[in-house]
């Protein structure tokens, strides 16, 4: 038996956008990353502007991040 996935809409991942309560999007999936924004290399506001938002775009560019790597830790 295969357990129902939650579905989020944009409006609600855009609820979460504190310090405290962080999620994002990335390849269509909700990632709850509260828990490393602290651990985060480029620092913590760089987490926190895209706080609630579809982070996609920014993890794929190579220059400017290393693709997939944080994701898939967490």
């Amino acid at each position: 038996m295969v357990d129902a996935l939650t579905t989020y809409t944009r409006a609600e991942v855009a609820q979460h956008n504190k310090k405290e309560d962080c999620w994002v999007i990335f390849d269509k999936k909700v990632y709850n990353i509260t828990e490393f924004i602290e651990d985060h290399p480029g620092g913590e506001d760089v987490v926190l502007e895209y706080a609630g938002k579809d982070v996609t775009a920014i993890m794929k560019d190579s220059l400017s991040h290393v693709p997939h790597v944080v994701l898939t830790r967490c």
